[in-house]
């Protein structure tokens, strides 16, 4: 079982004060539901966000151009991708973690991928945090995604371990 905390703040924030309640269960079960990863890219078909939140097709539909227009979450082919995911989460940066954080991040198909950082321009901030001791600060611990052209119709993108060197001029501008 996976567990997400929500701001107790949210039942007064303007956004949400303003959806109709059929939007409010969508915005927050696209957000907690069991599907969501540590990457907040995660496949969800439209029957199963249907039939869970008793919507019909085209309810849905347009829960999910609000939620676009909103730069919320953005929909493409079964897929999600929650806007500022890394904002609300955050991850240790121990090994165990950041192996399934790249192995969540791997295993999203590359037109997924492409689709939303690549066509749509979606910037994306992985969601692992490393401690500093010295500071007791948290920072964020960026990891390295690559996007190579080559050998393939659309960049190929995947997330590369910390350790990994990457040479800078092989990275497509």
């Amino acid at each position: 079982m996976k567990y997400r905390q929500l701001a107790t703040d949210i039942w007064e924030d303007g956004y949400i004060l303003d959806l109709t309640d059929k939007q409010f269960r969508g915005f927050i079960f696209l957000f907690t539901n069991h599907r969501v990863n540590m990457v907040g890219i995660y496949e969800l078909p439209d029957r199963i966000a249907c039939s869970t939140l008793g919507a019909t097709l085209e309810e849905w539909e347009k829960i999910k151009t609000k939620f676009e227009s909103d730069r919320k979450y953005f929909f493409y082919r079964g897929w999600v991708y929650i806007n500022n995911f890394h904002k609300h989460n955050a991850y240790s940066a121990i090994p165990n973690v950041i192996q399934t954080f790249l192995a969540d991040f791997n295993s999203i198909p590359q037109d997924v991928l492409h689709y939303f950082l690549t066509k749509l321009g979606l910037n994306y901030t992985p969601t692992i945090i490393k401690k500093d001791k010295a500071t007791k600060q948290n920072t964020v611990m960026v990891m390295v995604i690559v996007m190579d052209k080559y050998g393939s119709p659309y960049p190929r993108i995947e997330a590369k371990s910390l350790l990994e060197d990457i040479n800078p001029a092989d990275l497509p501008i």
